[in-house]
């Protein structure tokens, strides 16, 4: 017995034994599979049933041969094609991922530089169109709307057939039935009917604030009910001032917010875990001023959400003189979204598919207007524009004064680190200056003499207007005002 196993494993061990013989099995399998393949001729149906049987008898490269013959005779035949495991695409069959991959990346290529669409689920739309599709919105009168907003118009004008009045001052629709209750300057809240004391306790809590219609803005406030006017008036009236600086006008009135106290500032900016209530803002820069951007803020009532990217402020009345600061601030930060939303990236954040701090930088790439220049809009309505809205600062100067001398005292950054714009809660001294300083800028630009600049500014404003070249006369704009500071610098006696 021990013989003849130790002579079977000499055998087997000896080079040129053992594959020979395996060799020669498979060769004869081969043989086999190629006559049964002949036998069956042109017959798809009659060969789609031989790789069938091949497969049940463990034959995979058989079975493969056969749907191969089949796809010689019918190249689009789909049990075939499946049978290999080729992929479908746009009516062709591919024979891998990889090669799949590489057509898409060629054809994705080809149809937006030939075409200027890209693929949204099974379909070509073009690139602009992208964002509102993600988020569900419909087509009317060949514009994107949201469907929410649709429906509300709708609400509205049903509302308007029946007699209803819209109240501007809390944005409420009042029936024929009701105006009595008007005229004596009760409010709806909710389902009742209030003096203005309770409703102004009503609307002084985060999500039942008051809003109030302006001619040009929509204010949600937690304030007594004539501050929230004040704070709507100052909106209004700097409104011109915004359209010189930036030529486009918001296709729909902005809301901001102005909220009660610091307390209730900071609550709304950082959000609330226990009732769920997402914060308002991203990188945490309300602490860097009395206003700030609120980039995370959404209507959130029902789906799909409706983004609002309001600017936020509080006028506390116990210090109420910075209140119309607060007020003036938020009020540009919102116009400047209004005219420059950052769809792509919403549409995302609204999708889930993408976040993070690439998703938010994204958020800031994605706009025409630099930051440096949405800032200093912002400072420049809260404290250097027009007097007649400014009204008096320290020790009777104009509040234009006050400002030009708080920047003196440490002098102006270079302009190109203004441009930069690199806002940081490391330091928060520094970075609120600098938003400051960004309002000098536009100061300058707003007031300045030199048709040169002028002309830059206005290449700027028809470029964000038109919708083309922002960036290039961005450029030239950012590029003359570097080539002028020395003249921004006596501007302000620095």
């Amino acid at each position: 017995m021990i013989l003849p196993f130790l002579f079977g494993l000499a055998l087997s061990s000896a080079p040129g034994y053992g594959p020979p013989v395996a060799f020669s099995v498979a060769a004869l399998n081969q043989e086999e599979v190629n006559e049964r393949i002949l036998r069956a001729g042109d017959d798809v149906e009659r060969l789609i049933a031989l790789a069938a049987t091949l497969k049940s008898e463990d034959n995979r490269d058989g079975a493969r041969a056969a749907f191969r013959r089949v796809l010689e005779i019918d190249d689009m035949n789909e049990k075939a094609h499946k049978g290999l495991r080729h992929h479908l695409y746009d009516g062709k069959w591919f024979e891998s991922y990889a090669k799949l991959s590489k057509y898409r990346r060629e054809e994705a290529k080809r149809m937006k530089e030939e075409h200027g669409l890209v693929r949204f689920e099974d379909a070509w739309v073009p690139v602009l169109d992208v964002p509102f599709l993600r988020m569900g919105w419909v087509k009317v009168n060949d514009s994107w709307a949201h469907p929410r907003i649709v429906k509300e118009k709708e609400r509205v004008n049903k509302l308007k057939e029946a007699g209803f009045q819209l109240r501007k001052d809390d944005m409420s629709w009042v029936g024929p039935d009701d105006f009595d209750k008007w005229t004596q300057l009760l409010w709806k809240c909710g389902e009742d009917w209030l003096t203005m004391e309770e409703a102004n306790k009503f609307h002084s809590e985060l999500g039942q604030w008051w809003k109030l219609g302006g001619n040009y803005f929509e204010v949600y406030s937690t304030c007594k009910w004539e501050i929230a006017d004040a704070a709507r008036a100052y909106a209004d009236l700097i409104y011109p001032e915004l359209v010189r600086l930036f030529g486009k006008t918001p296709e729909e009135p902005p809301v901001f917010v102005v909220l009660n106290d610091l307390t209730q500032y900071n609550a709304f900016a950082a959000g609330d875990q226990a009732t769920q209530r997402q914060g308002a803002e991203f990188e945490g820069f309300s602490s860097l001023h009395h206003s700030f951007f609120a980039d995370m803020f959404y209507d959130n009532t029902e789906p799909p959400y409706i983004y609002k990217g309001p600017g936020v402020g509080y006028w506390d009345e116990s210090s109420s003189a910075w209140g119309p600061h607060s007020v003036r601030h938020a009020v540009a930060q919102s116009y400047c979204d209004q005219i420059d939303r950052s769809w792509n990236t919403i549409s995302e954040v609204l999708d889930q598919s993408g976040g993070g701090q690439a998703g938010f930088d994204n958020f800031w790439k994605e706009k025409d207007i630099p930051r440096w220049l949405r800032y200093g809009a912002a400072s420049y309505v809260e404290r250097y524009a027009d007097d007649r809205f400014l009204g008096l600062g320290k020790s009777g100067s104009t509040v234009r004064d006050w400002a030009f001398s708080e920047i003196r005292k440490d002098g102006l950054r270079p302009l190109d680190e203004i441009f930069e714009f690199k806002l940081s809660l490391d330091d928060i001294e520094s970075s609120s200056k600098m938003i400051h300083e960004a309002g000098v800028v536009v100061a300058y630009l707003t007031y300045s003499s030199d048709p040169k600049v002028g002309e830059a500014h206005d290449a700027f404003k028809n470029a964000l207007k038109n919708g083309e070249g922002v960036s290039e006369a961005t450029q030239a704009f950012q590029k003359l005002l570097l080539e002028r500071e020395k003249e921004i610098r006596k501007y302000i006696g620095v």
